[in-house]
């Protein structure tokens, strides 16, 4: 499989999601999916056999159902495609969020160099930024106190998985 097979299959999902957060670009998806790829290509194990058997095993059960339980097969099979098609779109929905992700990070870091703030400009909310731009620094003296907040919050221990 090429990398853009690979991209256009798998899309770009990213598990922690924050504006201020640094996301991969284009390249290094690109160099991971490489990797990842090559990583399959060198192993000793034979995908499409495993895929094969998954294949096999589904039919299989498929028909022992079909035999057990003739008269829950369409709706069965209804349901199935119905939680099916939500998967692909889920997957879908996260791949475009990620890449809006990117877009509005990039508008903020643009705007960040524009007003003179830097990084800080993720502790300003979009209005603040607005007001900003427009040339009303107000909302500067915000940003020490919600950094120290935000400083405070990170050293808590994490959350559990």
């Amino acid at each position: 499989m090429s990398v853009e097979e690979y991209l256009e299959r798998y899309r770009q999902s990213c598990v922690r999601m924050k504006w201020s957060f640094p996301l991969p670009m284009r390249r290094t998806i690109q160099t991971g999916s490489k990797k990842r790829l090559a990583e399959f290509d060198r192993s000793k194990v034979d995908v499409d056999g495993l895929l094969e058997n998954q294949r096999a095993e589904a039919q299989a059960a498929w028909q022992r159902f079909e035999t057990r339980f003739p008269n829950k097969v369409k709706d069965t099979r209804q349901e199935l495609d119905k939680v099916s098609a939500a998967a692909r779109s889920r997957e879908a929905v996260r791949s475009e969020v990620t890449r809006l992700t990117r877009l509005v990070r990039t508008y903020l870091l643009q705007a960040g160099i524009l007003t003179g703030v830097g990084d800080d400009v993720f502790f300003l909310s979009l209005d603040e930024l607005a007001k900003i731009l427009a040339g009303d620094k107000t909302p500067i003296p915000y940003i020490p106190t919600r950094r120290v907040a935000y400083e405070r919050y990170c050293a808590l221990p994490p959350y559990p998985p």
